[in-house]
């Protein structure tokens, strides 16, 4: 990877460039037995799993960028919802390739351009028939995932979320 040779340029402390490695780029294979005891005692190892949330938070900042270029400089509506949306499939992407695009990557990149997929080509698709558009297609890329507890809790929470938005949506329109 050249960012793990980048990395390594910086001079840091070999300690230091192998848990930058693995907290931005999944490099966890460089830690060694000591760096997992200290990871382990701190309650922190969890940090170092490339996780769907962490491919939406990048998807996320990428659609923020894009919609605070929006606001200096406003272009047309519909234009500038599907710029954020490829902004944010498109980052979403280029983090679940450099994080070794693992399953929870793959999935959370499905979910990401089924929940997306009206704002890319807009259409009308209301929440509900995208997160099942999603699913979908994420069970037949990875028919075997409806036996991982990630895949129900990964839709869950996103379910949850949706549900949660679309409440609080629903209270402010009265």
């Amino acid at each position: 990877h050249t960012l793990w040779h980048g990395l390594q340029a910086l001079d840091l402390s070999p300690t230091a460039t192998r848990l930058w490695g693995a907290l931005m780029l999944g490099q966890r294979e460089q830690l060694d037995r000591a760096d997992w005891q200290v990871l382990s005692r701190t309650g922190t190892s969890h940090l170092l799993v490339i996780s769907g949330l962490h491919v939406g938070l990048v998807a996320v900042m990428a659609m923020a960028l894009v919609g605070l270029v929006r606001w200096i400089k406003p272009i047309n509506s519909a234009v500038g919802m599907r710029s954020q949306a490829w902004a944010g499939v498109l980052a979403g992407f280029g983090f679940a390739v450099l994080s070794g695009f693992g399953l929870p990557a793959q999935r959370a990149l499905i979910m990401l351009v089924g929940l997306l997929w009206s704002r890319l080509l807009g259409l009308q698709i209301n929440f509900a028939q995208r997160l099942g558009l999603a699913f979908a297609v994420t069970i037949t890329w990875q028919p075997n995932s409806l036996f991982s507890l990630g895949l129900w809790l990964s839709y869950g929470a996103v379910l949850a979320l949706g549900l949660v938005w679309y409440r609080c949506q629903e209270r402010t329109l009265y």
